[in-house]
């Protein structure tokens, strides 16, 4: 289109607009009168149509409000309807400080000062308090509570119920009396490890009470190969007493004065004083080791014990009289069937030769009293010095007259030794009575 005639239609819009308002260009050769017009809220246009002068924008509603505020560094807080105030975040004493609390020079800063103290609520999804204290606090929900290289201390108050509670009993440390429970939140003893009420009633003054309604043990594991038990100390030696078990072996152990006195081997067998077990057929043996000396028992007691004679462990009885009296009736030498019995107040040691008592009183009477045997092989310990003796000329008894102390006596010939020992009476009257020589 030429010039002149672009002109002209614009010119013939614009004359033909009949409304007032701001005349814009809407194509090439058409006009149409416009309005300004301003949002809901924030600004404000004064003749917007621009009839009654210039158009003039001004902020409103909250914009106003901002508008309005002072050159004061902090964050805005609606404080009311189209109301805006500076804020500036604080702290509080011994509880939280923040660095740059307006924001002026960088993002605000909140860290907990040494000592955390607040009455209220507080939560936090981590805390982090580098070698301070968290004190005078009520409930305390964790995940999970870790130190450095310091260690966590729980500090409780004095005052009474001052408690420190674990998921409601299952760990309790009670102030008042400085207990500790498991299980229970009165806890009886300084250690208290409770799963039912046994209806039984602890040890004043005890460290240490487990408690269960049944069954009730105290297990203690250990490796294969090594053992396990409870040690009982002192000032002098932390091990004076103990009560093992072996687990290489397979035995238990019973220790006084820091030494061994009692065990109870794999087989069954009770060895006391000795830590040797029968070399076979055992399982329900009571063994007794050499006790060294013959004991003196004290008032109202008796008791047993093994003692070596002549190179063998006898066993023997001892009452309160001090009457010591060999159980295992046999000779230690030659193996003979004896009573053997001693008193260590009179000074009186009484033998009686009891196989050949009968021996003799047979001969005289013409009976038998006396069956000798052999064991079978299987059954003997040591088959060649069973050889030896069947093959040993047998002890025999001879009754002769003791010129030197006018008595008769029985010289009884043994392995090693001629011993001769007095005549029982009886076996001397007897031999009186059948005008036989003596």
């Amino acid at each position: 289109m030429p010039r002149g005639g672009f002109i002209g239609a614009l010119l013939s819009a614009i004359q033909g607009l009949s409304a007032n308002g701001l005349i814009a260009r809407t194509s090439a050769s058409e006009a149409a009168a416009r309005t300004l017009q301003a949002p809901a809220a924030g600004i404000t246009i004064a003749n917007p149509a621009g009839t009654a002068g210039d158009p003039t924008f001004a902020l409103a509603n909250m914009l106003a409000a901002l508008e309005a505020l002072a050159a004061t560094p902090g964050f805005l807080a609606v404080t009311g309807a189209d109301a805006l105030s500076v804020r500036t975040l604080a702290g509080t004493t011994n509880q939280i400080s923040i660095t740059n609390p307006a924001g002026a020079v960088g993002d605000p800063v909140f860290s907990a000062p040494q000592n955390l103290d607040t009455a209220a609520a507080f939560q936090v999804g981590s805390l982090n308090v580098s070698d301070g204290n968290i004190t005078n606090v009520g409930d305390v929900a964790l995940d999970s509570l870790s130190a450095d290289a310091t260690a966590i201390s729980v500090v409780l108050s004095g005052a009474a119920g001052a408690d420190f509670i674990v998921d409601t009993n299952v760990l309790v440390v009670e102030s008042d009396n400085n207990r500790v429970g498991i299980g229970t939140l009165t806890p009886d003893n300084l250690l208290h490890v409770f799963s039912a009420d046994s209806g039984g009633t602890t040890l004043a003054g005890g460290f240490l009470t487990v408690e269960g309604s049944g069954a009730c043990f105290i297990q203690l594991l250990g490796a294969v190969n090594n053992n396990v038990g409870v040690r009982f100390g002192d000032s002098g030696n932390n091990g004076i007493g103990f009560l093992a078990y072996n687990h290489t072996s397979n035995y238990m152990q019973l220790a006084t004065n820091a030494a061994e006195r009692i065990r109870i081997n794999s087989s069954g067998d009770l060895l006391v004083g000795t830590t040797t077990d029968p070399s076979a057929g055992n399982g329900k043996v009571l063994v007794f080791g050499d006790n060294a000396a013959q004991p003196t028992m004290g008032s109202n007691t008796a008791g047993i014990y093994g003692f070596d004679v002549a190179g063998t462990v006898e066993m023997f009885a001892v009452d309160e009289a001090g009457n010591d009296t060999q159980l295992t009736t046999h000779d230690s030498i030659t193996g003979e069937f004896i009573h053997r019995s001693t008193n260590r107040y009179s000074g009186r040691e009484l033998t009686i030769l009891l196989e050949q008592l009968a021996q003799e009183v047979g001969r005289l009477s013409g009976k038998r009293f006396v069956v000798e045997s052999w064991l079978p092989v299987p059954q003997c310990i040591d088959w060649n010095t069973v050889q030896a003796q069947q093959v040993a000329a047998r002890a025999r008894a001879i009754v002769e007259w003791d010129a030197s102390d006018a008595n008769y006596k029985i010289a009884t010939a043994r392995p090693n030794a001629l011993v001769v020992q007095a005549v029982p009476p009886f076996i001397e009257a007897a031999m009186r009575a059948q005008g036989r020589p003596l």
